[in-house]
């Protein structure tokens, strides 16, 4: 479930510590200030969903509850794929969080296209590598484009793909990302166009269906390519 953008709470900035400490370098400390999909080394998916509450339309309680039903929904034909995390709220800024079992179930339960797993398997759940890549080591880019040939040869890196809507962080170093996207740490990165158009990019408009793109899932304008070390 997307979201737009408000401040982290402390309950928030608890959380993501909690989720971010295992298998994380000491000195990478990540917080998010906005809505964020943080892949796990298990391959599991957490979304924290950062937004301004318009109480013309809906109250705290009665937004949880909604999101409850819909996620209570899905686990009857998906047992425990989805655990929701009580919504916290301060004013009118509310973070919402959403543990997911897999990319499968992430994609399914939101109607957005995501992957997080090998290059080889992301082939071959449809999803389609092009234009430009960078080269990426230590949280800083490495000189200029290289094609997208150059990063699919490295079939022994891992990929996260996300909606161009989110920041992603990863759960290893980064070593190849689209160049749609920028790094803000070893382990993070975010869309680098201008705000206003990845916005209207993610929320405007028909999802990519398989009869776009050549058959793929993935139009890569819309979508971030982040390529990780795997231990």
């Amino acid at each position: 479930m997307k979201a737009g953008k408000s401040f982290l709470t402390a309950a928030g900035l608890l959380l993501i510590f909690l989720l971010s400490a295992c298998g994380r370098k000491e000195e990478t400390e990540w917080i998010p200030t906005d809505t964020s999909l943080i892949a796990g080394q298990d391959g599991t998916l957490t979304e924290m969903i950062f937004d301004q509450l318009d109480r013309s339309y809906y109250r705290a309680s009665e937004l949880n509850e909604q999101v409850l039903e819909l996620v209570k929904a899905y686990n009857a034909d998906h047992p425990d794929a989805i655990v929701m995390d009580e919504m916290t709220e301060e004013g009118n800024r509310i973070v919402l969080t959403l543990h997911y079992k897999s990319w499968e179930d992430y994609t399914a339960f939101n109607q957005i296209p995501a992957y997080n797993g090998s290059v080889l398997e992301a082939e071959l759940a449809g999803f389609r590598f092009q234009g430009d890549f960078y080269r990426v080591k230590d949280g800083k880019v490495q000189g200029g484009k290289v094609g997208y040939e150059e990063a699919l040869s490295h079939k022994e890196y891992q990929v996260m793909i996300a909606d161009a809507s989110y920041t992603v962080s990863v759960p290893n170093d980064i070593v190849y990302i689209s160049a749609n996207a920028a790094p803000l740490g070893e382990r993070e990165a975010k869309a680098s166009r201008h705000e206003t158009e990845i916005e209207e990019a993610a929320s405007g408009d028909e999802l990519p269906s398989e009869d776009q793109n050549d058959g793929g899932l993935a139009l890569g304008k819309d979508l971030v390519f982040v390529l990780y070390d795997y231990d």
